[in-house]
């Protein structure tokens, strides 16, 4: 409120308050006759505005309030004036004389008691200008007005001041006919000080119509606990056409508290439309210390804010300011609510549908914060199908407006909020904090069409940070799906939205741009877990603009799910298309300081490896291209892994099949653009030859002198020893043969691995090792995997898997508690002098066998199969022997590394 209406509310209060000591002194010195009939009730049979006591004959409205004030208990106050037919009284006409402040309480004042006047038999009229009268003025208790016209008072149509439990009903504040504008001079309906009274009702003409006045059409300043509900606010009669209060419709300021408009059943709702300000605004009051007068826990729901009783399009316009506006320290309040009843219909008005502003107020968070607003339609008909847009933004948040809540998690909560001429949703400037927009449908109606915003769904600019954009659909809007905009728009983040698809996720619905757009200053924010597919742009643009002096860097781009878009998945600009991988990585002319996006080298069924930027992280994608798009889009998050200080990286995966790609993210938090796609070939482990995070054991084999593999020959000689190693301390080592043995013409070759103790049920053990053999068919080779720690020959455990090659086969064996081994599997295999790989994976149930000549990928030979063990740990045991009287032989173990993976 302006301090010149301050002001003048504070003259016309002294000026109320003189009033009243006057006419209570005059009174004083009279002589009250007593009424004729039955105590307590007092019959207005005039329309004259004199003074005087009430007789049989003869009662004017003005001496039967004063008599009523006068009257202990209950009083009421009816109307008889012949002929019958609605009435006017002249309140003061030629002295600007104001009606007596009806101060006492338990009063029922009824118009609708006249014969033959219908709903508003009566009505007061004040028919000279100047002197600042008010049609009613109530301060006792429990108050009932019912049935008036009042109009054409230069003050309030009906002023409550301090009273309590009052009920007004059924008035037409504003004009007469129902259609012409003899507006009060200030607000038409006014609570001050006082408390828990009801403007309107649920019931058949209970609703106050409130139109034409010179300020608002209701005001609540410093009450609580009052309802308005079922009003016509703005519009004539029929509610269809404007008849507009110069200033808000409702307004409740000060230190409101715990007011409702509106309510949860539809003869509550108020129409709210075609005022020339605000339709419902909740303001508080800055004070001179800097404190706030603050308004909080009113709710506004199950209204039409903007339209007419049928939910038609208004002209010019609904309001001419918001439908709904929380301004100047309002908090804690909420619009709409988590159910259909509570949906206020907020669309046709010519600026914000709804808006939270601080300006004028306090910042931080005693700004405009900690407010809800659910559930609503919000540039949408009544329907929900159809456009009836608001002029400007469908929900603002500007200037402090801080930690509110734009919809929730419940799915009643979610507002719609389409076709309004700008953004959907715009959060503004600095302070437009901690705001969380969650669960709404953005550019779509109810019926999953498009009924886009003219301009973006969501606008971030202006510097607002740590703003959450959570689990919305941003859809079909006519310039993009999210812009964020301008320097110190700091970490904000945009976390599982569907942006450019219908309402499911499997249909498109474009957003006419890209889907989100960080353009010219936003840094540090966060893209995370989104779907992002079919918009007209870019799934995800990143642009500095040139000659700007802001970086727009170190923007997170991670987990989303893209295609389908015309542009990249991710492009950072401003050149757009895919950037050359230049190796700079700190272009601040580019997005994202133009980090390369990794090259992918090797692509297989069971893992995928190439080179990034140093020790950035890696996001491996399947890869959803558009024709003729290389690079992108990444539709499904494999998994990451991290490049080393030398940019080298490698995921292992298995299953993997068409097309991968990948992005890379440095520790500053720059997202790169999608790496080339590769197709997916062969089945080899990618990751063989290079150590990985979850690498247990690697090394080479080496003969008992230190020899390389190439030289490990086994000589057969009686008492000879053998070469062995074992797998301790997370290296492989020469060791002391645990089993030279000399049975005739076989000689046994052996060494142990130390425990690998995994967690069976939720990772997996590869053991991946190089053999080469002779191309005898005597002798054999392999290795046992037993849970158990075997003396001597590893053949003696009582529960072992064990691989073996021999006479140009391959074998897998199985034994259990003891009992005679089984074949599980067999195969054919090449034997001779060529270096071959093997890997033999495992879960808790299952194994796999690889199986190939090195430098080229192992193909699986068979799996997965039930192995039948129950692992506490595993023991490996490398394994030859011959019984051939050839000599020397050859056993060579090249490299083994085993390696525990998460299952997925």
């Amino acid at each position: 409120m302006s301090q010149r209406r301050i002001a003048l509310l504070h003259q016309r209060r002294i000026a109320l308050l003189l009033l009243s000591i006057a006419i209570a002194s005059a009174w004083a010195l009279c002589v009250t006759v007593a009424p004729a009939f039955a105590a307590s009730s007092w019959v207005v049979t005039s329309t004259e505005d004199t003074a005087g006591a009430c007789s049989l004959s003869q009662c004017t409205l003005r001496a039967a309030i004063k008599a009523a004030n006068t009257s202990a208990g209950e009083d009421v106050i009816t109307f008889n004036i012949a002929p019958a037919g609605p009435k006017t009284i002249s309140v003061g006409a030629g002295v600007n004389s104001q009606l007596p402040v009806v101060s006492g309480s338990d009063v029922v004042i009824d118009a609708t008691s006249q014969p033959g006047g219908g709903a508003h038999g009566i009505r007061l009229d004040d028919p000279d200008a100047g002197g600042g009268e008010h049609g009613l003025v109530l301060e006792g208790n429990r108050i009932t007005i019912r049935g008036f016209a009042i109009t054409r008072f230069d003050g309030w149509g009906i002023l409550v001041w301090g009273g309590s439990s009052e009920r007004i009903q059924g008035n037409w504040i504003g004009t007469a006919d129902g259609v012409s504008d003899q507006g009060t001079g200030d607000d038409g309906i006014r609570l001050q000080d006082g408390g828990s009274s009801l403007i309107g009702g649920s019931g058949s003409g209970e609703g106050n119509i409130v139109s034409g006045g010179n300020d608002d059409g209701i005001e609540i300043h410093d009450s609580n606990n009052n309802a308005v509900t079922g009003n016509m606010i703005g519009l004539t009669a029929d509610g269809l056409s404007r008849l507009p209060n110069a200033s808000s419709g409702i307004e409740i300021n000060g230190t409101a508290s715990n007011n409702r408009v509106g309510g949860l059943s539809p003869g509550e709702r108020n129409y709210v439309s075609g005022n020339d300000g605000i339709g419902v605004q909740i303001l508080g009051t800055l004070q001179t210390d800097g404190s706030c007068k603050t308004p909080e826990y009113n709710v506004v729901q199950g209204n039409y804010l903007g339209l007419d009783v049928n939910g038609g399009r208004m002209t010019p316009s609904g309001n001419r300011g918001e439908g709904a506006a929380l301004h100047t320290c309002a908090r804690h309040n909420t619009i709409g609510g988590t159910t259909a009843a509570a949906r206020n219909i907020i669309s046709g008005n010519a600026a914000d549908g709804v808006e939270l502003d601080s300006t004028g107020g306090p910042g931080g968070t005693l700004g405009v914060c900690d407010n809800v607003v659910q559930g609503n339609y919000i540039g949408l008909s009544p329907s929900g199908f159809g456009r009836r847009d608001n002029f400007d933004d469908g929900v603002g948040l500007d200037n402090a407006a801080c930690n509110n809540l734009i919809g929730g998690a419940e799915p009643g909560a979610r507002n719609y909020i389409s076709g309004n001429s700008n953004d959907g949703v715009d959060i503004s400037r600095s302070g437009s904090n901690g705001n969380v927009v969650e669960g709404n449908v953005i550019g779509l109606g109810v019926n999953n069409a498009t009924v886009h915003n003219g301009w973006y769904g969501v606008m971030i600019r202006s510097k607002p940070q740590r703003n959450i954009l959570r689990d919305n659909v941003i859809s079909g809007n006519n310039q993009g799906g999210i812009r964020m905009q301008d320097n110190l728009s700091y970490y904000n983040e945009v976390r599982q939205n569907k942006i450019g698809t219908d309402i499911t996720g499997t249909e498109a619905r474009a957003n006419r741009g890209h889907g989100i757009w960080l353009f010219d200053g936003p840094n540090e924010n966060l893209i995370r877990g989104n779907t992002i597919k079919w918009n007209s742009g870019a799934g995800i643009a990143v642009e500095r603009l040139p000659g700007s002096t802001y970086s727009t860097r170190n923007n997170s781009i991670n987990d989303n799910r893209m295609g389908g878009n015309w542009g990249l998945g991710i492009d950072l600009l401003p050149v757009a298309g895919v950037n050359p991988l230049d190796g700079v990585n700190n272009d601040g002319q580019i997005g994202n300081n133009g980090i390369d996006a990794p090259v992918i080298t090797q692509a297989t069924a069971n893992g995928v490896g190439g080179t990034a930027p140093p020790n950035a992280s890696v996001e491996v994608y399947r890869a959803n291209p558009d024709a003729g798009e290389s690079s992108g889009e990444g539709s499904v998050l494999i998994n990451t892994v991290a490049a080393n200080a030398g940019g080298q990286w490698c995921l292992p995966e298995s299953g993997l099949t068409d097309a991968v790609t990948a992005t890379a993210t440095n520790a500053a938090g720059n997202t790169s653009e999608f790496a080339a796609n590769v197709t997916v070939a062969g089945d080899g482990a990618a990751c063989g030859g290079t150590t990985e995070p979850d690498l247990l054991f690697a090394d080479d084999f080496t003969g008992p002198d230190g020899s390389p593999p190439a030289d490990w020959v086994v000589t057969r000689s009686a008492g000879g020893t053998g070469a062995g190693a074992s797998i301790r301390d997370n290296s492989l080592r020469e060791d002391v043969v645990l089993s030279p043995a000399q049975n005739g013409n076989i000689q046994y070759v052996q060494a142990r691995a130390s425990t690998v103790r995994p967690d069976w049920s939720t990772n997996r053990i590869d053991f991946h090792w190089q053999m080469q053999t002779d191309a005898t068919t005597s002798q054999t080779v392999g290795l046992f995997l037993t849970p158990q720690v075997s003396t001597g020959n590893a053949s003696n455990a009582a529960d072992y898997l064990r691989l073996r090659v021999a006479n140009s086969r391959v074998d897998l064996l199985r034994r259990s508690g003891g009992g005679n081994p089984t074949t599980i599997w067999s195969g054919p295999v090449t034997q001779g002098t060529t270096l071959r790989q093997f890997q033999l994976r495992l879960d808790a149930t299952n194994l796999w066998l690889y199986e190939g000549e090195v430098g080229s990928s192992p193909a699986l030979r068979v799996g997965p199969i039930a192995h039948g063990i129950t692992w506490t740990s595993g023991n490996l045991y490398l394994h030859t022997h011959n019984s051939s009287s050839v000599t020397p032989y050859l056993a060579r173990f090249d490299t083994v590394h085993v390696r525990s993976t998460a299952t997925r």
